[in-house]
């Protein structure tokens, strides 16, 4: 098997373990190019589920702090979950396919 491959399957696959550090790393390291384009996929595939969370956080303090109502601050809590939630999923299960296509290409 060619390295390689096995190195941009961990890019990708890392998501199961430790998303973000892997590929960064990965990517510093790397030397070959082919290898360096995946990592740095890999990482930016990986970096939005954490800027949501950061994005929601926010969102729902200033919803909170400005509407002083709880109905309304869980209601919006709620779809934004819902709605970021489903995509990073999406990303995850994206991250897993690439992994495996990774693996599997010639």
């Amino acid at each position: 098997m060619n390295p390689n491959k096995l190195i941009n399957a961990i890019s990708y696959l890392s998501v199961l373990v430790a998303p973000v550090l892997i590929p960064l790393i990965i990517w510093i390291l790397a030397k070959d190019a082919d290898v360096t384009q995946n990592a740095k996929k890999a990482f930016w595939l990986q970096i939005p589920p954490f800027l949501f969370i950061a994005i929601l956080l926010i969102f729902i303090g200033v919803i909170g702090l400005t509407t002083n109502d709880a109905r309304v601050t869980g209601l919006t809590t709620l779809i934004l979950f819902v709605v970021l939630g489903v995509i990073s999923v999406g990303l995850y299960i994206y991250n897993i396919v690439l992994g495996i296509k990774s693996l599997m290409s010639n």
